[in-house]
């Protein structure tokens, strides 16, 4: 992890990585290590901001909008 992280009891971590701007336009890179396979949040959404994950190790599953993904690593 880089730099403070927030650490969850569960074990998960959440670390800031970086900030700036882009072709996309403007970004924030955090970095999650997730500890117990087990429900990690709820759902929630972001009103004026969009979500992408890759999963560099182990596998996740997502359920977005009622559809189930599971993502091994390299998935974008």
């Amino acid at each position: 992890m880089r730099d403070a992280a927030l650490n969850f009891a569960n074990g998960h971590q959440v670390a800031f990585v970086d900030r700036g701007v882009d072709d996309r336009g403007p970004y924030l890179r955090l970095e999650h290590l997730v500890r117990k396979a087990e429900r990690q949040a709820g759902p929630y959404w972001h009103p004026t901001l969009a979500e992408s994950w890759t999963v560099r190790e182990g596998r996740l599953r997502f359920r977005v909008d009622g559809v189930e993904t599971i993502a091994n690593p390299g998935t974008r």
